[in-house]
């Protein structure tokens, strides 16, 4: 699996992916006249403004191109798989991709009716701020930005345990009994550990890797709920 720069080399697979991808994610809701107007070559046109305007789009590829992606510092947009190759992960993978690249927190946009992509980007970390672009009286665009939180509640991009790769953060596979924390998270039906009326409980402050926050602080926190 690679990442390709769209150039002008390989601007006509981007069209054509942008050109497919974009009438069928958008055909449940627009008219057949402006679904058929986005041709390979109006998307081609379409791509060649947003690189001149500083965006970057780029192409992943697995034994032929799969999907395209663009960013520009902490902006990500025009994230398409092919319809036939939707499913197999490459959403994820150009996601990830287009993160690492990203300068500033990871931002995009989304339609408010497209529930696949709230539940792809909500499971990788994405939350909506409550911003939005009204399009008509019945569609918006609605802006979602990367809050990795783990269920301990840390900041995965300041855990140490996470920046050693000794943990995946909570939006990985995890197998349960991997993180106790997670697991009880889970079963409480919590998003992390403050939330929990017993917090911090016993276990968390007992329990060998348990969590990342600082024993002496979660002792300090007892304490401090104690008093009040």
């Amino acid at each position: 699996m690679t990442f390709e720069l769209v150039t002008e080399k390989n601007i006509d697979i981007a069209a054509e992916i942008h050109s497919i991808s974009w009438k069928e994610s958008h055909r449940t809701f627009c008219s057949e006249e402006f679904i058929q107007a986005h041709t390979k070559e109006r998307q081609k046109r379409y791509i060649e403004k947003e690189i001149e305007c500083g965006k970057q789009f780029y192409i992943i590829n697995e034994n032929g191109a799969k999907g395209i992606v663009s960013v520009k510092e902490n902006l990500i947009e025009n994230l398409y798989v092919l319809p036939m190759e939707q499913g197999k992960g490459y959403g994820t993978e150009l996601l990830k991709y287009a993160e690492h690249l990203c300068k500033g927190i990871p931002t995009l946009w989304i339609l408010s009716n497209n529930e696949k992509a709230k539940n792809l980007y909500r499971k990788m970390g994405y939350r909506f701020t409550g911003n939005t672009k009204t399009l008509n009286s019945e569609l918006k665009e609605l802006e979602m930005q990367h809050m990795l939180i783990g269920k301990c509640g840390f900041y995965c991009g300041a855990c140490p345990t996470y920046i050693a790769n000794n943990c995946n953060g909570c939006m990985e596979e995890h197998i349960a009994g991997d993180c106790f924390s997670r697991d009880c998270v889970i079963e409480k039906g919590l998003d992390f550990c403050g939330q929990c009326t017993n917090f911090p409980c016993d276990d968390i402050i007992n329990k060998s890797h348990s969590t990342v926050l600082d024993k002496e602080w979660l002792l300090w926190k007892r304490n401090s709920n104690t008093n009040r």
